[in-house]
């Protein structure tokens, strides 16, 4: 029986901050980071700007690029792109079980309880999780990346798809990664985009700091824009550095277009 394709954007923002799978709503206003300034689309033409807020997509436009994006699919070959960058030929994950994790085994994540007091002195407890990988000297665990690869005919910005065993399903999103130990963010950015993706580029700029889910964890990064400037040799033949347990195809979506695959994607939607 064919599954239906479905999609699901990871909202970080405002009330919705702690859904992982906030609806698209048509509302006016930028996105702003829990601790940092409203996120702007940067690349955008103006003109373009102007026609998305005045037909209320724009906060649509923003969240699509900005924060992760999920399409949720169990067919390996589906793009929504005109075709991918590099297409990896790979079979699909398969779910084999799934079962408690106690605190011994854990490597990468934990559980911890949080004590408080509420406004009216009651003591309450918070059972939440939270990642061991941070480093001492990062207030943050990694980044995000909206990477704009710029052509001769426009600028396009790539995206990945991948296979995420909490959920069991093929995730499109943006490259991210953890920061590693002495790194800024912006070397963060530039380096995990390489090993990812292949592609070399250079950080334009870098938001506030964006929380996935705080009433389940504490994980959150930055967004970083990088800009890739296509006409180097080194771009033109892309290689990425995967670890052995990674399995990434990357492809890009035209910024002109953008407001057009948000609404195919809409009406795809389940």
């Amino acid at each position: 029986m064919k599954k239906t394709k479905r999609w699901m954007v990871r909202s970080t923002c405002g009330p919705a901050g702690g859904s992982r799978n906030g609806s698209i709503t048509k509302e006016s206003g930028s996105p702003r980071g829990p601790l940092g300034p409203p996120v702007s689309l940067i690349g955008l033409p103006p003109e373009e700007q102007s026609r998305l807020h005045q037909s209320g997509q724009f906060l649509q436009l923003q969240i699509y690029v900005v924060l992760r994006l999920q399409l949720l699919t169990t067919q390996s070959s589906f793009l929504i792109a005109e075709g991918p960058i590099h297409k990896m030929s790979q079979p699909k994950c398969m779910f084999l079980s799934r079962e408690p994790l106690t605190s011994e085994e854990a490597k990468w994540k934990r559980l911890v309880k949080t004590n408080y007091l509420d406004p009216n002195g009651v003591k309450r407890d918070w059972e939440s999780a939270e990642r061991q990988t941070r480093p001492t000297d990062s207030p943050v665990d990694g980044v995000n990346i909206v990477a704009f690869l710029n052509k001769k005919n426009g600028s396009e910005i790539l995206l990945e798809k991948q296979y995420r065993p909490p959920i069991d399903q093929v995730v499109i999103e943006l490259p991210a990664g953890l920061i590693d130990a002495g790194e800024t963010i912006e070397q963060t950015a530039v380096r995990e985009l390489k090993e990812e993706t292949g592609y070399i580029g250079v950080a334009d700029k870098t938001t506030g700091i964006m929380y996935n889910d705080p009433g389940f964890c504490n994980a959150n990064f930055h967004i970083v824009y990088v800009q890739v400037d296509m006409s180097l040799p080194e771009n033109q033949n892309p290689k990425p550095e995967l670890e052995d347990n990674e399995f990434i195809e990357c492809f890009t979506l035209p910024v002109s277009e953008l407001s057009a695959e948000l609404q195919r994607l809409e009406s795809e939607g389940g």
